[in-house]
């Protein structure tokens, strides 16, 4: 049995009771991507991690015999910074969705001989849209494409595009469940890496839950599908509290 049908038994048990919902949802969950590159190490227990305690890396890349990117263990440093912007285009309406549009900078804060970060600031541009159905649906919508601008190792990077499709349902007033499915491609391209070259593919699943009426508490699983021979993380689970400063 995956991971993932294991967590959907878990939520099965959180949710054991529903009552009347409002028509108001948490949205998808703030999923990362886990191309090996934008996640070149993920804490935990598992025998890959244990297998490396006493080596002297903790990634090494080569191309042609000579070494292009490597890390050491126990490094830590500031990376990149990103800076994101939203604005609303259209409002919903009885069969127009909400659509938003998103704009994003990344500023080169990272340390670029630690990999921490490009050295270069990058551009994004996307469109967010959700639509509520049937009182307790909300499907969303989510497309971004990306301009990196420098590049990494000597590597060319590529414009990518990332896109999300989820379904919230509305168990109660604080409580919802979430599935989503990712996709993210690659800025890599002719690194004779499939790691590197190749994008990832994503389900998510989990709950969102309101403990107090700024405070959110969400739990979810993103498990990589490998739909398109990608490489990412087999299994993560996260958690996050999230206050919000609501009016």
């Amino acid at each position: 049995m995956s991971g993932l049908a294991l967590f959907a038994g878990f939520l099965v048990m959180v949710c054991a009771r529903t009552s009347p919902a409002q028509a108001e949802g948490f949205g998808p969950f703030p999923v990362r991507n886990f191309q090996p590159f934008q996640q070149l190490v993920l804490t935990g227990l598992n025998p890959d991690q244990a297998a490396l305690e006493n080596t002297s890396y903790v990634f090494n890349v080569s191309r042609n015999g000579q070494t292009i990117m490597s890390g050491g263990p126990g490094a830590t440093g500031l990376g990149d910074t990103t800076l994101m912007s939203k604005y609303q285009l259209l409002k919903e309406g009885p069969a127009m969705p909400a659509v938003s549009l998103r704009g994003a900078v990344k500023l080169p804060t990272g340390d670029r001989s630690a990999f921490f970060g490009s050295g270069s600031p990058d551009f994004g541009l996307g469109f967010a849209a959700e639509k509520l159905v049937a009182a307790r649906w909300i499907l969303y919508g989510n497309v971004t494409g990306v301009v990196p601008t420098g590049t990494i190792a000597g590597f060319g990077l590529r414009p990518t595009l990332s896109g999300l499709a989820a379904v919230e349902y509305l168990w109660s007033e604080n409580l919802s469940v979430t599935a989503h499915f990712d996709y993210y491609s690659s800025p890599f391209s002719g690194t004779g890496s499939k790691v590197f070259d190749k994008g990832v593919t994503e389900s998510v699943l989990g709950f969102s839950y309101r403990v107090a009426q700024p405070l959110l508490w969400q739990v979810y699983a993103v498990e990589n599908l490998d739909l398109i021979r990608g490489s990412a993380a087999d299994f993560t689970l996260s958690t996050l509290l999230t206050y919000r400063f609501e009016s």
